[in-house]
């Protein structure tokens, strides 16, 4: 058996589809006021369109892509627009992972010490 090179292009865009959708149901389990406001679609959207923007910053570590994503749904879609991110993100002298991880791990800890009892991860 033979599998040509756009079948595997579709089992592993079939996975990245079926990735994203258990993302958004636990984000939907964990964080329901902060993700009521998208529809399922919506939601889909973000998360795609993160892991795409997470990936063209060198992130690829599963840890790193889902600090990512987290971000995008729980603060907004387009977090790393602001300058200071997108500049820290593009610091070519830290692994990429190491930089997303810090940056998620240090949001959430402001956002607990101002809001106790949110939990940043999904």
């Amino acid at each position: 058996m033979l599998i040509r090179s756009d079948q595997v292009d579709d089992m592993a865009a079939s996975q990245l589809s079926a990735y994203h959708r258990k993302l958004a149901r636990q984000f939907r389990a964990n964080h329901r006021e902060a993700t009521a406001r998208y529809t399922n679609d919506e939601m889909l959207t973000i998360i795609a369109s993160a892991h795409d923007r997470a990936t063209g910053y060198g992130i690829r570590r599963e840890e790193g892509v889902r600090k990512f994503i987290t971000m995008a749904v729980l603060i907004h879609p387009n977090f790393d627009d602001e300058p200071t991110v997108k500049s820290y993100l593009k610091q070519p002298d830290l692994d990429p992972d190491f930089k997303i991880i810090r940056l998620a791990d240090r949001v959430g800890k402001n956002i607990r010490e101002q809001q106790p009892g949110w939990r940043p991860d999904a």
